[in-house]
């Protein structure tokens, strides 16, 4: 792991602005992955998967499984929505999650919601497909973690 970083660590250029050089061995495919993930990141998603607000100082980058569950999947890209602040306080607390084929899914206790705004609002959002991310799809495994560990039904 630590040849790999040296690897990437020549050919990032904040790294050679400060005359550091990395390792000089790359590989073709090193390369390749550093290109991927060296792309545009302005480019990456600035939308809620749910509602396609596009403000992001309402978006909050939401973890499926919790650091406090799982330190490993700290930096996973896949265990990642991007949620607006309502909707990722709806996720945290179980009242609504992301299916494995991708649809919002909310609780009953919203479902049934006597208030108007929170049917009108939030829950027409339910059974919708989530706005799919250009890279880094929700894996399958955390969004079924998820709905087992914090989903309320």
């Amino acid at each position: 792991m630590a040849r790999k970083l040296g690897n990437f660590g020549a050919l990032a250029p904040n790294l050679k602005s400060r005359n550091v050089s990395g390792l000089t061995h790359t590989s073709k495919l090193d390369r390749e992955i550093w290109a991927e993930f060296d792309a545009d990141w302005n480019a990456y998603e600035t939308t809620c998967c749910v509602t396609g607000i596009a403000l992001p100082q309402c978006l909050i980058a939401s973890h499926i499984v919790p650091w406090s569950v799982e330190e490993d999947t700290r930096t996973d890209p896949t265990n990642g929505l991007c949620l607006s602040a309502t909707f990722d306080r709806l996720f945290d607390a179980g009242l609504m999650t992301v299916t494995v084929d991708l649809a919002v899914r909310f609780s009953t206790r919203l479902l049934k919601s006597s208030q108007l705004l929170v049917r009108d609002l939030i829950c027409v959002y339910n059974g919708r497909p989530i706005k799919r991310p250009h890279r880094f799809l929700p894996a399958g495994a955390y969004l079924k973690w998820h709905h087992e560990h914090r989903f309320i039904t």
